[in-house]
């Protein structure tokens, strides 16, 4: 039949009746579906779970109780075909969501979506979430083997999705969120690498991604994220993160030169101080304090080109689609982060020379970046330390004799690019005394605050070891 709206060409349209409606009258009645937490494994395990082709409508809250107020909450074990644990006909049975739909939950609390808690082998599978509150889809504790694929979800007040954990080998693919009013998805300890890919994130608020407490190597595949305000959040509680053959973009915000055919740097302006979209970072993230790569993301194919590469260090953006090896650098409004880090094991009494080159615009209208090495310490490299029996606001130097005989005391080195580095490339060196001790060296350009609206241009940097000394 004819459609009762107008839609647009190409945008969604999602049936949300189903054979099954369970509803509330009203705001005022408590209505709600919950199966009982228990997390007994012989017992817990034989229960089968199915939930299919039903709609909850006008569902949860009018209480105060966590438990008793959601839309739907399947809480503990249940039975799971998938991992290989079935031991009799009861659990040979696969429980989850099927092709269900939450829809305009009563109260919006963090409870009225379809929900889970502590789950193992689930499956959530062409489920759709519409107005359901806080949260769409609420993983709530720890996840074990779930698969999460082709749901839909859209307004929520917090996230479309939140993952409080995700243990072993899951699968999240072919999901798409949009229209949340601060995150598409958080997601939590995640413990090893995992099969997410072919998700879509579009139009939200604030964050379209947030990732946190999450092991080294976690990857995601075929990603795409538009209309945000800020960027994907790698939490600095974690390791680094790979995205592969991944969209990341904002047609809302200025366009990264050269990166679509026929834009310029000036397209689709909203805030004149930001590219892609800022996101807040992590104060552990500074250039004095980072262990080494903290909330670190890398993009390998980049907006779905072949041999196009972004990273993203804090709120750092650089990108190479070159074969010159040239770095395009971009500050997303951070204050003092690292930008193309490297990291080394300086042995005993060897002296370290550290060679950056960088090419910004011709204009004097920002603060030009720094060439920095130091010492992975405390974060006060030699500030407000004791030494020689001075208390002093300055960093240490690697010559300083109380830094070059302690394991404890750390330093900075740092040379400030001039405007010769305007419209040309300028290089700049520094050199590291040799140290007692071996020691973990950290070096890259240290980008200021203010410079964010112009581009500037990057190479690796050149790390020679020197000679030992006696």
């Amino acid at each position: 039949p004819a459609l009762a709206h107008v839609r647009k060409v190409c945008s969604l349209v999602q049936r949300l009746d189903r054979s099954i409606t369970i509803e509330g009258v009203d705001t005022d009645v408590r209505a709600f579906c919950y199966v009982e937490y228990d997390t007994d494994s012989n017992r817990a395990g034989t229960r089968e779970i199915g939930l299919k082709d039903i709609r909850w409508h006008r569902m949860g809250g009018n209480t105060n109780n966590n438990f008793y107020r959601g839309a739907c909450m399947v809480a503990g074990y249940n039975s799971d075909i998938g991992t290989g644990y079935a031991t009799n006909s009861r659990e040979d049975y696969q429980s989850g969501y099927q092709n269900c739909v939450v829809q305009d939950s009563n109260n919006k609390s963090n409870y009225t979506g379809m929900n889970s808690r502590h789950p193992i082998g689930f499956i959530w599978r062409n489920c759709i979430s519409v107005n359901a509150g806080q949260r769409g889809y609420w993983q709530w504790s720890s996840h074990y083997n779930v698969q999460f694929v082709n749901n839909y979800g859209t307004r929520n007040a917090y996230a479309t999705v939140d993952n409080g954990a995700m243990y072993d080998a899951p699968e999240y693919a072919y999901n798409y969120s949009t229209r949340s009013d601060d995150y598409a998805w958080l997601l939590h300890h995640q413990r090893n690498v995992q099969n997410i890919h072919n998700n879509i994130f579009l139009n939200h608020e604030q964050r379209p991604f947030y990732i946190y407490y999450q092991t080294s190597g976690i990857q995601f595949r075929r990603m795409h994220f538009d209309g945000f305000r800020t960027i994907p959040y790698i939490g600095m509680g974690g390791g680094p993160v790979e995205f592969r053959d991944s969209y990341f973009q904002n047609k809302y915000y200025k366009q990264i030169p050269g990166t679509y055919a026929g834009y310029t740097d000036t397209f689709g302006v909203v805030d004149s101080n930001d590219y892609l979209g800022n996101s807040g970072w992590d104060g552990r993230a500074d250039y004095t304090r980072n262990p080494g790569f903290g909330m670190l993301s890398e993009w390998f194919d980049w907006n779905f080109e072949e041999n196009k590469t972004a990273v993203v260090e804090a709120t750092n953006l650089i990108w190479q689609e070159n074969q010159d090896k040239i770095w395009g650098l971009v500050n997303l409004r951070s204050e003092h982060a690292l930008a193309c880090q490297s990291h080394i094991y300086v042995p005993p009494n060897t002296s370290v020379t550290i060679t950056g080159e960088y090419k910004g615009q011709d204009s004097g209208s920002y603060t030009r970046p720094y060439l920095t090495a130091r010492k992975t310490t405390g974060r006060w490299l030699g500030r407000y330390s004791i030494l020689s029996g001075e208390h002093t606001s300055t960093f240490n130097l690697s010559s300083s004799n109380d830094v070059k005989n302690s394991n404890a005391y750390g330093f900075l080195e740092q040379t400030q690019f001039t405007t010769a580095s305007y419209g040309a490339w300028e290089q700049k060196t520094l050199t590291i005394a040799a140290q007692k001790y071996g020691y973990k060296l950290i070096a890259g350009y240290k980008i200021d605050s203010d410079n964010q609206e112009e581009i500037g241009y990057v190479k690796d940097l050149e790390i020679t070891l020197g000679s030992k000394t006696k």
